[in-house]
């Protein structure tokens, strides 16, 4: 074998090693079993809002700190339109409604008013209890303006990464971790119901740590039947909801989204928030701009009412006063024109 054969088979070899190197490489990449993080996120996200409509009966559960306090309530959701009642609980038959950015609610109290305001000014109490059920077990706030896309960290994340499989409350699950900044969220969601079964988030002085359970493992429901919530920070607060019911609908009546699904009595104010003025009466079908009785009827007093009748009342009567004294002054001046005559 000369020098240049020699050359040639090296290099053929060498080149032969390169590909089988580079193949290998590759079939282990397609045999790769882990899923990309942005997919597993998407797809929970895709899991939890198949669904336009639903229903859900579920329980609050203020554990710390003290004291202690529940509450009964009933969330219906459709589209941009959602349904708040408080069934038991601090403030029995309160109710929320939501259509789009505009917001009615009432509380079945004593000289309460309807209140109209809209998102901005949805805070407290108001904005709490306007939420999308739809992200139990992904925030450990429910406020009114937050989504389940909000609630996974896959926008505006500086990075994504699957940190492995771990078994996590008798499951098995991915691990995905989003950074933002010093800030983390971590996530462990199972395949193929896209269940979220812990979501921790870590950012400067506050954890927290949100645990969902499931109920059937057999029903892929991405819903959990209870979640817990712990905020640890300088003080340490402490959540549960129990849900009893969690039904997803293609529609719901609309009716129920209606004003009339307040329950407010005839002759309730209702008080526009946005422009600090009472901007009408609830009558009992729609919006009266007077006020009326709890019977539906006008509650302008009897003089007010008959005011504009008084006024043209008395006119015809000065009229009429006006019209004798005219009559009574000709009779007088023809008797006096007569009686130079006759003299």
């Amino acid at each position: 074998m000369n020098l240049n054969t020699a050359l040639r088979l090296a290099t053929l070899a060498t080149v032969s090693l390169a590909v089988l190197v580079n193949n290998s490489s590759v079939i282990c990449q397609a045999q790769d079993p882990t899923p990309s993080p942005l997919a597993l996120l998407r797809a929970a996200e895709a899991a939890r809002t198949s669904h336009p409509s639903v229903e859900v009966e579920l329980e609050i559960a203020y554990l710390s700190p003290p004291p202690e306090r529940k509450i009964q309530c009933l969330i219906e959701m459709s589209g941009d339109k959602r349904r708040f009642e408080v069934l038991e609980g601090d403030v029995p038959g309160q109710v929320v409604i939501r259509d789009s950015d505009l917001f009615h609610q009432y509380r079945k109290v004593k000289h309460d008013d309807i209140e109209v305001f809209d998102v901005k000014m949805a805070t407290g109490s108001r904005g709490t209890l306007a939420f999308d059920p739809r992200v139990l077990g992904l925030s450990d706030t429910m406020l009114c303006n937050i989504e389940v896309r909000n609630c996974l960290w896959y926008e505006n994340s500086d990075t994504l990464e699957v940190v492995g499989s771990e078994s996590i409350h008798g499951a098995t699950a991915w691990r995905v971790k989003a950074t933002r900044g010093s800030d983390t969220a971590e996530f462990w969601i199972e395949e193929p119901s896209f269940r979220v079964h812990r979501k921790v988030v870590k950012t400067e002085g506050l954890q927290i740590e949100i645990d969902s359970e499931f109920d059937n493992p057999q029903i892929l429901s991405p819903f959990p039947s209870k979640v817990s919530i712990v905020r640890t920070a300088q003080e340490k607060s402490e959540l549960r909801y129990s849900v009893k019911k969690f039904i997803q609908k293609d529609t719901i009546d609309p009716g129920r989204f209606a004003m009339k699904s307040l329950g407010a009595p005839r002759g309730t104010a209702i008080s526009d928030y946005r422009t600090s003025q009472i901007s009408g009466y609830w009558d009992g079908d729609g919006v009266s701009k007077s006020p009326v009785s709890p019977t539906g009827e006008s509650l302008l007093s009897a003089d007010s009412a008959s005011a504009p009748k008084n006024k043209i009342n008395q006119l015809m009567i000065w009229v009429n006063v006006g019209v004798v004294c005219l009559v009574a002054g000709a009779i007088v001046f023809n008797r006096y024109r007569m009686r130079r005559k006759i003299s």
